[in-house]
């Protein structure tokens, strides 16, 4: 009898076993919840609830990315979670969530008041920063004076996101300025700075002027872009005032004291070429012959993004003189030159002396290929009337060669230079922009509609007709961004022709467009409550790419224009993104590939067949957020709003916190990161190589 009883247990045991999901057949079910953008609370409820904390990890991580605000209830029941791992992704995912702010304040202060395990305390306070409120700021200025040296550094970021954010922490700043100065921990001090640097309050000028004499060149940099903003708000006639009285009357003598100037000077000299940078955009805002005469020594720095930025500080309107006129001519007539610093510089000529830049735009830029013209067409950008609201043939002429390259047959061109002519003095009729919008070329369009929806009285309703059949060539979410704009086009301009559409959108999966259709559907129909239909149709992400193994290392290297260099991808923390990459490469895509936006001690940005941001292999690709941070160094998929990268990649040349959540990151430059360094605009991809190796 007791043996039957024992076999049937045992088989029943066996039974319930054979039943119990893998954790990779879990992954494969949440994968298309995740990529489908649609979280199915029975199964993802098991899976939270499974004995095996892989799986309610990855549950976790599935639901903070998609960022459904009906599935926060989810996380808070397993804010308890016996595991840390599956804590710290719950932690994580709340931060992601944009929407029910007052559940996500009390959920995550009482994580923070449970929470024992300090690598998790961390992942909560980052979550704060990035969802938080301001009653969150004397939790923050606790851990700040804290002995936790991590913790310190995890508020500091929080704190700098939050400013980020354009929270308003003016009496918050001495927390981070105080700890800025007196840490000895460089990561503690480099955040705090990066904190000062985004709260921007004068208050906090002594502490970044004591800044400068930081040993690392990390922290150092956010102390220049802190003061640059200081000098920006002291060099305006705002504080003219206040010169005389304190404690402002003690700033703009250490301001303007010959002991400031040399140590900003200096800065000039540091073995760090972005130091030299943010020290150049100090001077950029502090106006000064001496000033002046120092950024004209940078034209002659070995690192071309010194240079590059040497040569647009002094467009700045202080320093359009005789001086200024000489070096750009210098640097514009030496055939020598770099191309792309002949053309920086030619821009800059345009605001010095636009007849003359017009002159050699016409006699030889012009008739450049495409991305040398691309200079041709910033230097005509330049050319505005001496006086605002008043005709000038020089800034006429330069309009209607820009319309001549819009209207010409290179693409490229012709995107740049529609991308401009909205902002000239004389802008051409809608009807000109209605033409363009037969190209049928996505980034066309996408400029097109940006045009109609800005555009002010009178407003072209028989724009609407073309926007709507626009419309329907396209596919979210890769045209996503093209496809809000066109909503919001027609909403601008009225009628009722567009109703029907707008009415069909806000049934769309697509947040953004519902969204969009429901602002633009209430202003064309007056209605202020507009009863949202249920959603219809599936949220499609391109993700069925041959999969990539988490037990092999992938490493792309990139051979350019410029020198080697090699990134090795984050199978484990974006699948999807990095076996797109994988497939890219392999199909050569890359190859002849231009770096697009090179902004120095920001990005360096590639990807687009066109080389001008807007385009892709024709697919998007989902965010795959993650808890990795935006370092210096790191590789992630730029997009125009959620899900719509694909092939687009930046490299980060400074830690960038603010990104960290918004973009998925992909993996880092682990050879020839002093090659990414030296990229300039236009420099392009000969050459791909991919190696996968075991780990």
């Amino acid at each position: 009898m007791y043996v039957k009883k024992a076999l049937l247990l045992l088989f029943l045991l066996i039974a319930v076993a054979c039943q119990q999901e893998t954790p990779q057949e879990v992954r494969l079910q949440l994968n298309k919840m995740e990529f489908g953008r649609s979280i199915q609370s029975g199964k993802i409820s098991k899976w939270l609830n499974s004995p095996t904390p892989a799986i309610r990890k990855m549950a976790v991580e599935a639901i903070g990315r998609v960022q459904d605000p009906e599935t926060i209830p989810l996380l808070a029941n397993h804010l308890s979670d016996p595991d840390p791992a599956v804590r710290g992704a719950i932690y994580f995912a709340l931060g992601q969530f944009r929407d029910n702010e007052a559940e996500l304040q009390r959920l995550l202060g009482k994580a923070l008041d449970s929470e024992s395990d300090p690598d998790n305390q961390a992942r909560i306070i980052e979550a704060i920063g990035k969802v938080g409120t301001v009653d969150f700021l004397p939790q923050l200025a606790g851990y700040l004076r804290g002995e936790n040296l991590a913790l310190q550094e995890a508020a500091a970021r929080a704190a700098g996101i939050m400013a980020y954010r354009g929270l308003p922490l003016y009496t918050f700043a001495p927390n981070v300025s105080g700890l800025m100065v007196n840490t000895t921990n460089t990561e503690v001090a480099s955040e705090a700075a990066q904190a000062v640097y985004r709260i921007q309050v004068l208050d906090s000028f002594e502490e970044l002027y004591l800044g400068l004499d930081r040993e690392s060149p990390e922290v150092r940099y956010q102390v220049l872009r802190g003061l640059a903003h200081m000098a920006d708000l002291i060099e305006s006639d705002l504080f003219e005032e206040r010169k005389k009285v304190s404690p402002t009357k003690e700033i703009w003598q250490t301001y303007s004291s010959r002991e400031f100037r040399r140590k900003v000077f200096s800065q000039l000299q540091d073995s760090t070429w972005y130091v030299r940078v943010a020290a150049i955009h100090l001077l950029e805002s502090m106006p000064a012959q001496t000033s002046q005469n120092e950024l004209v020594e940078m034209l002659n720095d070995p690192q071309p993004a010194v240079r590059v930025e040497a040569i647009r500080s002094l467009a700045a309107e202080p320093y359009r003189n005789w001086l200024t006129l000489r070096e750009m001519r210098k640097i514009v007539r030496n055939d020598k030159e770099d191309w792309r610093i002949q053309g920086e510089a030619l821009t800059v000529l345009a605001l010095v002396e636009p007849k003359e830049a017009l002159k050699i735009v016409q006699d030889s830029w012009m008739q450049e290929a495409w991305p040398k013209s691309y200079y041709a067409l910033e230097a005509l950008s330049n050319i505005q009337p001496r006086k605002a609201g008043q005709q000038d043939p020089t800034s006429d002429e330069a309009t209607r060669l820009i319309i001549d390259m819009a209207d010409g047959k290179s693409l490229p061109r012709t995107i740049k230079a529609l991308e401009l002519l909205p902002t000239r003095p004389r802008v051409p009729e809608a009807a000109f922009f209605l033409r363009h919008l037969e190209n049928g070329d996505p980034a066309v369009l996408n400029i097109v509609a940006n045009y109609f929806a800005n555009i002010r009285a009178p407003k072209p309703t028989e724009a609407v007709s073309p926007l709507m059949n626009a419309f329907a060539s396209l596919e979210a979410p890769r045209d996503l961004e093209t496809m809000v704009l066109i909503v919001q086009a027609i909403g601008n301009l009225g009628g009722t022709e567009g109703v029907a559409l707008l009415e069909a959108q806000l049934a769309s999966p697509y947040p953004a467009l519902r969204e969009a259709a429901k602002t633009a559907y209430t202003t064309l129909t007056g209605k202020n409550e507009v009863p949202m239909p249920p959603v219809q149709g599936s949220y499609h992400t391109r993700s069925d790419f041959h999969p990539v193994s988490t037990d092999s290392l992938y490493e792309v290297t990139f051979y350019t224009s410029a020198g080697d260099f090699t990134l090795t991808l984050w199978p484990d923390r974006a699948p999807a993104n990095v076996a797109s990459i994988v497939a890219l490469v392999k199909n050569e895509f890359y190859n002849g590939i231009l770096f697009h936006r090179v902004i120095p001690g920001f990005v360096a940005q590639f990807g687009d067949p066109q080389g001008v941001g807007y385009g892709g292999p024709g697919y998007a690709t989902p965010c795959e957020y993650s808890d990795a941070h935006f370092d210096r160094g790191v590789v992630g998929v730029a997009h125009a709003g959620k899900d719509t990268g694909s092939s687009q990649l930046f490299i980060t040349q400074t830690p960038q916190p603010h990104l960290d959540g918004f973009y998925t990151a992909v993996g880092e430059i682990t050879r020839g990161l002093r090659v990414t360094d030296r990229l300039m605009p236009f420099d392009h991809i000969i050459r791909t190589g991919l190696t996968v190796k075991a780990k």
